[in-house]
């Protein structure tokens, strides 16, 4: 999915609607494990886009890695990580994010990119586009 379709572009809620939909489709509770859910999100989407070495965690396997805060209230009570991740969590419990083996994001601090510059530039965009 992409910022065509909806405007938030979090992974976790695309899942969370796909998994909603395969158990209504089905009318079955079980319609689709948290396993199946977690390997279209990793292994299975890099494959449909040709990618062989993402979505997994192994040795020469691209380095592009989410850390998620298991102390965020989605996680609680700590019974189930998977579960949780998928059914609970939003992309506000991640805590630190590697891409290519650099971190891109620390302890919730964005690296190397000037926030406000960024949100200045989008607002600019924004209006050009508006005024066609």
């Amino acid at each position: 999915d992409g910022a065509a379709s909806n405007d938030n572009l979090d992974m976790l809620e695309e899942l969370r609607v796909l998994g909603l939909l395969m158990k209504g489709s089905t009318m079955d509770a079980s319609g689709i494990s948290n396993a199946s859910l977690l390997a279209m999100a990793t292994t299975n989407g890099g494959r449909a886009l040709g990618f062989d070495d993402v979505g997994t965690l192994s040795e020469g396997a691209a380095a592009d890695l989410v850390f998620w805060d298991l102390e965020d209230e989605s996680f609680c009570p700590r019974n189930n990580v998977v579960s949780h991740l998928l059914w609970s969590a939003n992309s506000r419990a991640v805590d630190s994010v590697m891409v290519a083996g650099s971190w891109v994001m620390e302890h919730r601090q964005l690296l190397g990119i000037d926030i406000d510059k960024v949100r200045f530039e989008v607002a600019r965009r924004a209006r050009r586009l508006a005024s066609g």
